[in-house]
């Protein structure tokens, strides 16, 4: 790849700087500021007059008992308190990888943020298995609820809207998991390549393409989750401080799923060029 160059280039510096490259543009410290804005409306509505409790109560979603303890906001923050530290860690690593991509040292190297990013990756991949594993358990209970309870109701138009029922929701089931885990997989795969990157003499974009996909999809859904949230009126909240906040922050994470989408295909795309353009000037250097 590195053939017909002069004896003093370094192709470790040479990937390092490429990746700087991309890494230094204004969209990875647009993605720190709205995972700060992200983290800030989570604690606003932790902290804040306990509005979420107050709509699943009014909702009738919880007991009065389960209204008083979610209504501390203790109670809240402990619960969000694994949530808050991934957030932070988030963007502090953006931070650092948006900082380090834009000195000119040749010695900084964004490998720190790209390691929190891939140590928080391999988490949000055991949570996935968790979340599936969970499916997995609700699908197995609903398809054995429904068996046991057609052996009585088999020939009952109720049975028969039951099965339509357990049929889409295995479907939705089954895809919610396929995508979780391809987006998991494909998150750790992406910045494990890029720390590879910058200690290797290999340029490559792994995962990127999966992430880039499957984070357009989930921006979709949440997409349409905040139109049905707007439209219909058995889905809004009775509290109008809670529906502000809701879709601001739906509307929040929809935007870093598209920013990590970009991101991620951007640098699929840089790398490409980068690569073919080193393989195209070797091919004319040999036919010279």
């Amino acid at each position: 790849m590195y053939e017909n160059v002069p004896k003093n280039f370094n192709p470790y510096k040479q990937n390092l700087s490429h990746v700087k490259d991309f890494f230094k543009k204004p969209i990875v410290l647009i993605i720190a500021i709205f995972h700060i804005v992200s983290l800030a409306l989570s604690l606003i509505t932790t902290l804040g007059d306990s509005t979420v409790a107050k709509h699943l109560y009014q909702a009738e979603l919880i007991s009065s008992d389960y209204y008083d303890l979610m209504g501390n906001p203790v109670f809240g923050l402990v619960l969000m308190t694994p949530s808050i530290i991934f957030s932070f860690l988030i963007i502090i690593a953006y931070f650092l990888i948006y900082a380090k991509s834009r000195s000119s040292k040749p010695e900084s190297s964004p490998r720190v943020g790209f390691s929190i990013m891939q140590l928080i990756a391999v988490f949000q991949l055991i949570g996935a298995v968790i979340v599936v594993a969970a499916m997995a358990f609700v699908g197995f209970v609903m398809w054995t609820s429904y068996l046991s309870a057609s052996d009585y109701y088999f020939f009952n138009l109720s049975s028969s809207a039951t099965l339509i029922n357990c049929i889409i929701a295995t479907s939705i089931f089954i895809l919610l998991a396929i995508l979780i885990l391809i987006y998991s997989v494909s998150n750790l795969r992406f910045f494990k390549s890029l720390k590879r990157c910058i200690s290797s003499v290999n340029l490559v974009s792994g995962g990127a393409k999966g992430l880039a996909v499957t984070s357009v999809v989930f921006a979709v859904i949440q997409a349409l989750a905040l139109a049905a949230y707007i439209l219909l009126p058995r889905i809004r909240s009775y509290s109008n401080e809670f529906m502000i906040i809701s879709i601001i922050t739906i509307a929040v994470s929809i935007i870093i799923y598209i920013l990590q989408a970009i991101i991620a295909l951007g640098y699929r795309k840089h790398v490409y060029r980068i690569t073919s353009s080193v393989f195209s000037d070797n091919y004319e250097s040999k036919l010279n």
